[in-house]
């Protein structure tokens, strides 16, 4: 009867010892997978430049390729605290309330921040708005990518590859 008893202890204790080398074996896989996606994407970097501006665009280098992204597109698209529900992640206004001259402020409403981010100074309030503030936004280099085409945005969205 013992020994049954320590055979079947004996069976499991391999049969454990097989699964923690597979997992182990899996986490292993895993982070080698990351730190050479990390690696990729750092020798990847996004570069991303201003090449002109004007009342309705911007036009903006990414990559040595140029795309047009207009003014009401980029405020629609601001993702700060004050545009967005940090809950529930839907905006505060309406597409309606940004006026159709927004533009960014003359002199330095909008630059292109060392870490390939573009910030954008905003000449108008949104229509509902009661305080004039000044609303500031930011896109990072990634994110523009993103939306620099239809088709990216599709991607995007469906998580297609």
């Amino acid at each position: 009867m013992l020994i049954p008893r320590i055979i079947r202890l004996l069976n499991n204790f391999s049969i454990r010892q097989k699964q923690y080398s597979i997992q182990f074996s899996s986490l292993y896989r895993q982070i080698n997978i990351e730190n050479s996606f990390n690696n990729i994407h750092k020798n990847n970097q996004i570069q991303l430049e201003l090449k002109s501006v004007n009342d309705t665009h911007v036009t903006l280098i990414i990559n040595n390729k140029e795309y047009k992204y207009d003014w009401i597109f980029l405020r629609d698209s601001c993702q700060c605290h004050q545009c967005i529900d940090l809950s529930t992640k839907q905006k505060l206004y309406n597409t309606t309330d940004i006026p159709l001259t927004i533009s960014p402020q003359q002199q330095t409403g909008i630059k292109i921040l060392n870490n390939n981010i573009l910030e954008i100074y905003w000449n108008q309030s949104l229509l509902n708005e009661t305080n004039s503030h000044i609303h500031h936004s930011l896109y990072s280099s990634t994110w523009l990518q993103t939306y620099s085409t239809l088709k990216n945005i599709t991607r995007s969205r469906y998580n297609d590859r």
